[in-house]
């Protein structure tokens, strides 16, 4: 069966025992939030704003000692989550973050010129990974990858 990023995405977040995903969504995100949707075992629950999101994946997490996931849009969307993901590093709450980002052929031509920022970077001081996806074929071994830390 031939699945896309998307669907590999919730199918992997399913098996991890994800029961909720905390987020804004956005036009970056909509196949995303489609797979989401199309996963009866999963309710995305939206917030008003990304920092909101992160905070309540953080507190999910801490209160019933599973997964937190949060998921925003690129740019301002990352941006506005830092500091819902460092409380949740500080704690040690399980938190999954998990961002758009611009498309590849339109990065760096000034189209999205405010989306285009450096997450990863943000993102590694306050987090114990912090990956970009950048090709389809990628997406298991960073799963993986996730999978593997302590």
């Amino acid at each position: 069966m031939k699945m896309t990023v998307s669907q590999l995405l919730v199918a992997y977040l399913k098996e991890a025992g994800v029961r909720h995903i905390f987020g804004v969504s956005g036009h970056s995100l909509f196949d995303i939030t489609d797979a989401i949707y199309q996963e009866p075992d999963i309710q995305f629950v939206p917030a008003q704003i990304e920092t909101s999101a992160a905070y309540m994946a953080g507190t999910y997490a801490r209160a019933t000692g599973g997964l937190g996931v949060c998921l925003v849009s690129s740019g301002a969307g990352a941006t506005n989550m830092v500091t819902g993901v460092a409380q949740a590093y500080k704690e040690s709450a399980p938190l999954v973050a998990i961002s758009s980002e611009v498309d590849t052929e339109r990065s760096g031509k000034g189209a999205s010129s405010w989306h285009e920022i450096p997450q990863r970077e943000i993102f590694e001081p306050i987090t114990k990974k912090s990956l970009t996806l950048t090709k389809p074929e990628e997406t298991l071994s960073v799963a993986a990858g996730v999978a593997a830390m302590p």
